[in-house]
């Protein structure tokens, strides 16, 4: 409308802004967190990539919704000052607290402001409140941003150095780009995943585990829109996958078999109700999950009659052995049972990266769509504000199976990816650029896609 835009949201039942939630007293765990930076972060590269700055995201324009592990950017406020002076911070639109220095200080939002109020909207979730806001005068709390060193979040508060580090390059001005920052987080997931994952088993109580798990498949039977469904499966794969990893524990998968951490772990009562929440897990998977997972779940965990097969019966092994106390004579078989538990890790670490894919998918609204390849692969390249290259997951998955499955209750489509993607070496720099078929004239195909994950190009076949 004019120079405004006008921004619509679905509703979202179970999200809640960041705000009510930390009022809540709701605490954000560190897999939370860095689930959400990565998501928003995604958001981000789409809306720089195409010109959009949002100027600013606080914790009014970040839903969250902990049930699905999802969140969502509300709005997109206005940030630019009507005047030049210096900290005009009532002229403001939207919260001064998570403006960038410059920003407060006049200069106009660009996109390092809105890497800056992400990564400082990060350390309010980690820490629990505002590293500045330690006077109720907004324009001493402004001034106290302008003036004063990034803040670095406290020894105490429990986040991982490298998440701390990923939040104080992006309050330092050192990640230039949203992608850069993006990049950054997934790669300190991965590389820590294990480790977190033992973090949080150690700080869970025995009892409290498995509740979770309980909540995801209480919300299947209350979702029957495919695309929710979806989306819950895959949150409920990497409850699953995080168990299995921290079933396997990393002084088993070393070897140090009589370490005094792995004795502890083992001998845990409720090792025996965590395998059973385990493989309640992968029935359900199996159940609710099998006509998009290509058969590899049903494959590894189960015959074709359902009964457990060599993945599920690792998990059995190995509370077994725990309950024969198995000494060093016997340490070969346990290595060979600790291999198949990670294994099957790894099979499930597999199943939900193609859940994200597939999940990525339901947005298109699976339900309600025509099967027209033009219209769902221009939906597949610009998914969810992500720009798809060929070494991420998404398009892994989409090369390696070749197919793409649509599910809901009346139907089962296959959609064939193969003859739909284009790589062409660019004479340039020598990469290979992905392009997608968007329409066909008179016997001519028409590929659009991407030079170097963002510049737009377009080749004929």
């Amino acid at each position: 409308i004019g120079d405004d835009f006008l921004v619509s949201n679905r509703y979202l039942p179970t999200a809640k802004l960041l705000r009510e939630h930390l009022r809540c007293g709701y605490v954000f765990t560190e897999h939370e967190v860095v689930r959400l930076a990565e998501q928003v972060a995604s958001v981000l590269v789409h809306a720089h990539d195409v010109g959009v700055v949002f100027g600013q995201l606080n914790d009014v324009s970040v839903l969250y919704d902990p049930e699905l592990g999802h969140a969502h950017v509300a709005c997109l406020p206005a940030t630019q000052p009507s005047s030049a002076s210096p900290l005009a911070v009532a002229r403001f639109l939207g919260i001064p607290f998570f403006h960038s220095p410059d920003v407060l200080a006049g200069a106009a939002a660009d996109p390092k402001s809105d890497i800056y109020s992400l990564c400082m909207l990060l350390h309010v979730l980690c820490a629990g409140e505002h590293p500045f806001v330690t006077s109720p005068d907004i324009g001493q709390v402004c001034l106290s941003i302008v003036n004063q060193d990034p803040p670095e979040l406290a020894a105490d508060v429990g986040a991982s150095t490298w998440l701390k580090d990923a939040i104080a390059s992006g309050l330092g001005g050192q990640c230039q780009t949203a992608r850069e920052l993006h990049d950054r987080l997934a790669v300190g997931r991965e590389s820590h995943a294990v480790v977190a994952t033992e973090l949080r088993m150690a700080k869970v109580g025995t009892r409290h585990f498995p509740y979770p798990m309980a909540r995801h498949l209480q919300l299947f039977d209350s979702l029957p829109e495919p695309g929710f469904r979806l989306t819950q499966l895959s949150s409920f794969a990497e409850a699953t996958v995080s168990l299995l990893g921290a079933i396997t524990l990393a002084e088993l998968a070393s070897g140090e078999l009589e370490t005094p951490a792995c004795a502890a772990q083992l001998d845990r009562p409720s090792l025996g109700h965590w395998l059973g929440v385990c493989r309640e897990g992968l029935r359900v998977l199996r159940d609710e999950g099998a006509p998009v997972l290509c058969g590899d779940l049903v494959d590894a965990f189960f015959d074709k009659r359902g009964k457990p097969a060599t993945g599920a019966l690792a998990l059995d092994d190995l509370v077994a052995w725990r309950n024969r106390r198995v000494g060093h004579a016997r340490q070969s078989e346990v290595r060979d049972v600790v291999a198949a538990v990670k294994e099957g890790e790894a099979l499930m670490r597999r199943i939900v990266r193609s859940l994200a894919f597939l999940s990525r998918l339901s947005l298109v609204q699976v339900e309600s769509l025509e099967y027209r390849e033009a219209r769902f692969l221009t939906h597949l390249v610009r998914l969810d504000g992500t720009v798809i290259r060929r070494r991420t997951v998404e398009l892994d998955h989409a090369v390696t199976c070749g197919e793409v499955l649509l599910a809901n209750a009346t139907y089962t489509r296959v959609l064939s990816l193969q003859r739909h993607l284009r790589f062409e070496v660019c004479p340039e720099c020598g990469q290979e650029d992905l392009f997608v078929y968007q329409s066909a004239v008179r016997g001519t195909r028409r590929f659009v896609g991407f030079h170097g994950g963002h510049e737009v190009k377009e080749t004929v076949g």
